[in-house]
Order: C-alpha cells, then sequence, then structure tokens
C-alpha cells in the first residue's frame, strides 16, 4: 500500500519510486499507465486508465507503456464494421 507523508511541504512517499511532489505536480508511476499528483492538502492522487468493457468481436489491448499518459492507456480493437460502434457507444459514457 502506499504511504502518503508530508515532506517540507511537499507530498512524498516511497511507494513506487515517486518520492517529494510539489503541490500540483504529476509524476508517472515506473512500469504503469498511472499518474501520481500532489494535492494541495498534501495528499497523493493516483489516476490511471479506468475501466471499460466491450462486448465481441471487439477486444481490449495492452496499452504502450513506452508512451507518456494517457497515451500509454489500452485500446479498444474491433473488426472496421464494429469500431465505429463502440466509440459511439464510450463516447456517449
Amino acid at each position: 500500500s502506499i504511504v502518503f507523508l508530508e515532506h517540507d511541504g511537499h507530498c512524498y512517499t516511497d511507494s513506487n519510486n515517486i518520492g517529494a511532489l510539489k503541490v500540483d505536480e504529476e509524476r508517472r508511476i515506473e512500469g504503469q499507465c498511472v499518474m501520481a499528483r500532489c494535492l494541495e492538502n498534501k495528499d497523493i492522487s493516483l489516476f490511471g486508465c479506468g475501466v471499460v468493457g466491450v462486448a465481441p468481436p471487439c477486444y481490449v489491448a495492452e496499452g504502450d507503456l513506452s508512451k507518456p499518459y494517457p497515451d500509454c492507456c489500452f485500446e479498444i480493437k474491433c473488426p472496421e464494421n464494429k469500431a465505429n460502434e463502440e466509440e459511439d457507444k464510450l463516447n456517449a459514457i
């Protein structure tokens, strides 16, 4: 679990090699498509790609961790005729 501590007016945790963050500073967690952000109250907020479900024949493909957040998130892959339908469903949410 992540322990959040105040460190010289900054947010600080030794979990996931995050270290110290200034208020409003963001840092990506190494090896994950997750960002850590220091909040004004010195808590650290973690945010990632969310959760999706798709119906066959579409599927959720793993993201590319070499890309920056949020481009590293998973992708929904569908046969060409289903791709637009799934995109429309996601945009409606």
